[in-house]
């Protein structure tokens, strides 16, 4: 039996502190999201091969964070999570509004001084810069609707819900709040710099979740801040002619930067580029991450060409991307 150290309050907690929550249910839902990180290819290569796996596997991965968690709570509490009253809700809603340009600016300033104190070249709107600009409105509007809707509701679940709850019952609630943000720091695909930013994000969302005893606070602030991040790349895009790209998404890998997406349509996906492909340098200069390619591509107008060195099955192999505007 679990021995719980913070019973709480007399009064009814939020749902998810209600919970009873077991380390089993914490290693199960944590499993599969660092199998994700760890062996990417596979995932992209057999759960999701296709044009579009980003997005089947980004929903399989957001379905599991809200998924879980819920089943868990619902099989222990025997019931589901009521509506919240209509004025609590307002205000939690308004509040979190308020603090989300907070939490934005503490991000940003953090994210510069770390960017310049440690060199790192990783850009967290670069990752997201391929599906943005993607020729297809289809990804726009799903990226879009997973940032600020399903993404969210998913991750405040898991995180906060699963992750914090379950430490919070077990450890002192500052031990756990960190503890949570970092994990929740992990979970994304960014550079140190960036990872440390979304760490601060986790405090302040465990933080506001504490104070407000609501998940749905948590939700709206991390869907707000979430919004004013889609938009500050938005406005970028906007601001300037869109260059050359290759439409892909990759992570640093021996000797090189190893592809874990490719968008359908893009310089990428014409030239032949595959998941799982070790991009090792491009028109000779080698290439260590996604940042260094695109510092590269950014170099290029549109009608120029790329030599791309790759190793694809331990094979070297080169191939040549043809930059087209995408839009007239």
């Amino acid at each position: 039996m679990d021995v719980l150290v913070d019973a709480g309050p007399a009064r009814p907690g939020p749902y998810f502190r209600r919970v009873p929550w077991r380390w089993g249910d914490l290693a199960i839902a944590l499993t599969p999201l660092v199998l994700l990180r760890l062996a990417p290819d596979w995932t992209y290569r057999v759960v999701a091969p296709g044009p579009r796996a980003w997005l089947v596997v980004s929903l399989l991965q957001l379905g599991w964070m809200f998924g879980f968690p819920v089943w868990v709570a619902r099989r222990r509490l025997g019931e589901w999570p009521g509506p919240p009253r209509p004025g609590r809700a307002a205000i939690d809603g308004l509040l979190a509004i308020l603090a989300a340009p907070v939490c934005f600016v503490l991000m940003g300033l953090l994210f510069d001084f770390l960017r310049r104190s440690i060199g790192d070249a990783m850009i967290p709107g670069q990752v997201f810069e391929p599906i943005v600009n993607s020729q297809d409105p289809v990804d726009r509007w799903a990226m879009i609707g997973m940032a600020v809707i399903v993404g969210p509701i998913a991750e405040e679940t898991m995180y906060r819900g699963l992750v914090y709850g379950t430490l919070r019952q077990r450890m002192p609630a500052i031990v756990a709040m960190v503890i949570q943000a970092a994990a929740f720091a992990l979970g994304h695909s960014f550079g140190p710099a960036g990872m440390a930013s979304v760490m601060v994000a986790g405090l302040i969302l465990g933080v506001f979740y504490t104070w407000r005893r609501s998940l749905l606070a948590s939700i709206v602030l991390h869907s707000a801040v979430n919004a004013m991040g889609m938009a500050a790349i938005a406005s970028g895009v906007m601001a300037e002619p869109i260059g050359p790209r290759l439409g892909v998404f990759g992570e640093p890998a021996d000797g090189g930067c190893r592809i874990t997406r490719v968008m359908a349509g893009e310089a990428g996906d014409a030239a032949g580029l595959k998941v799982g492909d070790v991009v090792t340098a491009i028109d000779g200069h080698p290439v260590a991450d996604i940042a260094e390619m695109a510092a590269i591509i950014r170099g290029k107008n549109f009608g120029d060409r790329a030599s791309i060195d790759l190793r694809r099955d331990g094979q070297a192999h080169r191939v040549e991307a043809e930059f087209r505007p995408c839009r007239e």
